[in-house]
């Protein structure tokens, strides 16, 4: 039986400590500040990034590769004697699987049948949690087949949420009009998003201080556990320190908290970052039935 990759995007946002702990091929994604290309995670950070909106007063255009990087990808793994199971970016953020499922078409069957392409129907950590059930699974000796077939079950499981601290970063790429932009300002709404069947909406928007943003972000948790699998749980955010501090304190709190197994604080990387912006922090975790599409 041969070796099996686990592949994925820099939009994973785990530590590299992680990535070596668990044995993961991470591919970068593009970031573009007009005619500056930079890729996630290997010649800018975060706060690279913040910095340069500030300067530059814009946003940058975060970008997929391309089928042809992909192939070339699979190939180089493929030579070196190793099946692939691919997990990726959610298909409704991204061109990702799109392009990744172009590159395989484009291979031999004989060397097509080796890759299993699996949309990870999330994003940041929440992608993450598949790829550590997945290693568990490689780890045991599971082909790549079986490992993809089990994972598959797994992706409508996932529940991911955020808080995000400020509106501008939404208002600037699209995702907010001016209207409630200013709204959400004046009334210090803090929306949570939510991953939900592979798309990303409100589920809750919040009024008053981060704090108590992230005490409703913890009821959830807490709310859920009696379905949370423990082994891996991610609390993930971009230049969110104080709040970070502020949420690990409250699940450290909890009399569940012995229960988890592996709780991994990680940083979004730029293309996250470029989307939620400054402040933003989540608590991602599997549970062990698929997650109604409107559950908050």
């Amino acid at each position: 039986m041969n070796k099996v990759i686990l592949f994925s995007e820099s939009t994973i946002d785990i530590t590299p400590e992680l990535v070596a702990k668990y044995q993961i091929e991470v591919f970068p994604l593009i970031v573009n500040f007009e005619e500056e290309t930079y890729y996630d995670g290997v010649n800018i950070t975060p706060d690279e990034l913040y910095k340069k909106v500030e300067e530059k007063k814009m946003l940058p255009k975060t970008a997929a590769r391309t089928p042809l990087d992909y192939k070339e990808a699979y190939l180089k793994f493929l030579e070196q004697g190793n099946d692939v199971v691919h997990i990726t970016l959610g298909s409704n953020f991204s061109s990702t699987y799109q392009n990744a499922f172009v590159a395989r078409n484009n291979l031999k069957d004989e060397l097509k049948e080796r890759i299993f392409l699996l949309d990870g129907k999330n994003l940041s950590s929440g992608t993450a949690l598949l790829l550590l059930k997945a290693a568990k699974l490689r780890d045991m000796g599971k082909s790549a087949k079986e490992i993809a077939e089990e994972i598959q079950k797994l992706v409508p499981r996932v529940k991911s949420q955020f808080v995000v601290e400020s509106l501008e970063y939404l208002h600037k790429g699209g995702r907010c009009s001016t209207t409630k932009r200013l709204l959400g300002t004046v009334l210090r709404i803090k929306p949570m998003i939510v991953v939900r069947a592979g798309r990303m909406d409100v589920g809750k928007s919040i009024i008053g201080s981060m704090k108590k943003s992230l005490n409703e972000m913890v009821k959830l948790f807490l709310n859920d556990f009696p379905k949370v699998d423990p082994e891996f749980v991610f609390i993930t955010e971009t230049a969110a320190d104080k709040s970070y501090r502020y949420l690990a304190e409250k699940i450290e709190e909890l009399p569940e908290r012995k229960l988890i197994k592996n709780l991994y604080h990680t940083e979004a990387g730029c293309v996250i970052a470029s989307h939620c912006g400054e402040g933003t922090i989540g608590i991602l975790y599997l549970v062990n039935e698929d997650v109604p599409e409107n559950q908050l």
